[in-house]
């Protein structure tokens, strides 16, 4: 498929497995026009959208399996968990990723563990689907925004 027909990706590589949040959160939303389709979606169903600081202290946006395509100018966002999990201390949910980030991230003993449960990754993946059918019934590809260090690669996909 020519880059110039790929209207945007949507990176689903962290699935919120903890259980439903009151919010939903993605990288890039600040580089193009997908954040506010996303923002749209998000509202629609009932969530905020809020703001991983940490994966952006991180640099967690430059090194995901979406990137590639961003380099190429491919506008894109990588889902990531809300913050705030109905019926749990405001802390939990950075407890839960702390642990996972030290014990099991890329390790042998990242499986599916018992208490897990599809709520919070039903909610992001209504999100998800929400904003891809928007993109697909748009009149236009999604942009780069103008602050965008991948604006000239958005630019040169499409010519």
């Amino acid at each position: 498929i020519p880059l110039r027909r790929l209207a945007g990706v949507l990176n689903m590589d962290v699935m919120n497995l903890y259980g439903r949040t009151a919010d939903v959160a993605a990288l890039g939303t600040d580089q193009s026009s997908l954040g506010a389709v996303f923002a749209a979606a998000a509202a629609a169903e009932g969530l905020r959208v809020s703001v991983n600081t940490d994966a952006l202290t991180r640099g967690a946006f430059f090194r995901s399996d979406h990137f590639p395509m961003v380099r190429v100018g491919v506008p894109a966002l990588s889902l990531q968990s809300g913050e705030t999990y109905e019926g749990r201390p405001a802390d939990w949910g950075a407890e839960r990723k702390a642990e996972y980030t030290k014990a099991r991230y890329h390790q042998v003993e990242d499986e599916v563990l018992p208490w897990f449960t599809m709520d919070g990754a039903v909610q992001q993946l209504r999100v998800v689907l929400r904003t891809a059918l928007a993109v697909a019934d748009a009149p236009a590809q999604p942009t780069w925004n103008p602050a965008s260090e991948f604006q000239a690669a958005g630019a040169a996909r499409v010519r």
